[in-house]
């Protein structure tokens, strides 16, 4: 259950994100002297093309559930968060013949999946929230292109209403391409090899992972996911003033080799991502009325002198990962994003960042005290990485080698 909670609350946050963000590039970067940039107001048709969706798909879920069907939805491109191959508890994966030991390796099969039910919700909601951004964006594209034919005379104010309607319903090949590559940034499900960064390289683990043969439940066991990963790590670094000029594909974009489009969405990128850090810092910093934040407690290491254990020390102070820490009489209420990500990624890095800088005020300003927080620093975005909820499998690593 928690598994899909989580997954639902990451859809939302990430698709409130880029609704967001179009708001901000439409606000403050629009150019209507140029053409191919993001138009003022397209994050409203962007708004209305999402909420067209859901009426209709919970319209369609009402007519399933009332017939008695467990509802289903069709997405409009391929693509899942599901790495590993369905129907393989069942006597036909095994190559059983009819009979009744092929039967009862089925009815197992269907217990221990629990009839794959979690499995078949988990594509309902990623193909409800595919549609959403799909539809959203197929909204905006048409609105961009027609704002652009009224303000150069191709398409009269009279015409446009119509104009727009018609790129909506028969959207032209180019907006159904950047419609669904939108679609698969927004549920992480941009195929490794194709962003054109060096989170690519996550390409060359699925390889692996699929020629592994008899040891493939090894694999799945370590590595279950690998693309979900790969992009929230990309989501959360475009974000991350300093760390997205590492990527590649973001540096093409915010330099206008993209386009003008991906020109200005590369700078909303970067300044909701500057907001969002620079509020969870000032939080570090300030804690306004008591309130304050913890990341993976780098300040531990440097307190303690990494004399001890840090997960045992973690243990002993009562510290989780990723809380936003709020004073309730003589104890403390700790609300854990773990698992939101990749809102739960960035805060935990802004909150370390924030606490690694306060060593910077406190006598650290020889070389090797410099060494000492940039070290830190490097550490943190490790375990960040490490301690999300898509990458469980490396900290079993750890913990079996460490057992070993």
């Amino acid at each position: 259950p928690m598994t899909h909670v989580r997954n639902t609350a990451g859809n939302w946050i990430t698709q409130g994100i880029l609704q967001q963000e179009r708001k901000i590039a439409g606000r403050f970067f629009s150019d209507a002297t140029q053409t191919g940039g993001v138009s003022e107001f397209e994050d409203i048709a962007k708004a209305y093309g999402r909420s067209q969706a859901a009426s209709e798909m919970w319209a369609a879920i009402g007519r399933e559930l009332a017939d008695g069907k467990m509802p289903t939805i069709k997405n409009q491109m391929s693509g899942s968060k599901i790495e590993v191959r369905p129907n393989k508890a069942s006597a036909e994966h095994f190559g059983m013949k009819e009979g009744g030991l092929a039967t009862g390796v089925d009815v197992l099969g269907n217990i221990l999946t629990l009839g794959r039910i979690p499995t078949k919700m988990l594509t309902v909601s990623d193909n409800y929230f595919k549609n959403l951004e799909y539809r959203s964006e197929i909204y905006a594209l048409a609105y961009r292109e027609t704002v652009e034919l009224v303000q150069s005379g191709a398409v009269t104010k009279a015409n446009a209403a119509e104009y727009l309607a018609n790129r909506v319903v028969n959207p032209p090949e180019a907006h159904v391409k950047r419609a669904m590559e939108i679609t698969l940034e927004s549920t992480f499900q941009t195929k490794l090899g194709t962003r054109g960064d060096l989170l690519d390289m996550g390409a060359g683990l699925q390889k692996m992972k699929s020629k592994a043969g008899w040891f493939t439940f090894i694999s799945n066991y370590y590595l279950p996911f690998i693309q979900t990963p790969a992009n929230v790590v990309g989501m959360t670094m475009e974000r991350t003033p300093g760390l997205n000029m590492i990527l590649s594909s973001y540096r093409n974009d915010l330099s206008g080799a993209n386009g003008l489009a991906a020109q200005q969405l590369a700078k909303s990128k970067m300044a909701t991502g500057s907001l969002f850090y620079l509020t969870v810092m000032g939080m570090t910093f300030g804690k306004p009325f008591g309130v304050d934040t913890t990341g993976t407690s780098p300040e531990i290491g440097m307190n303690f002198k990494n004399k001890y254990n840090k997960s045992d020390m973690k243990k002993l102070l009562g510290i989780q990962s990723g809380t936003i820490n709020i004073p309730y009489g003589d104890e403390t209420l700790q609300i854990n994003l773990t698992g939101n990500d990749p809102i739960a990624m960035a805060f935990r890095q802004a909150s370390d960042l924030a606490s690694i800088m306060q060593y910077g005020f406190k006598d650290n300003d020889q070389a090797k005290d410099f060494l000492n927080m940039l070290t830190a620093f490097s550490l943190s975005v490790g375990e960040n990485i490490g301690s999300s909820t898509f990458m469980a499998g490396v900290g079993k690593a750890v913990n079996d080698y460490q057992n070993y």
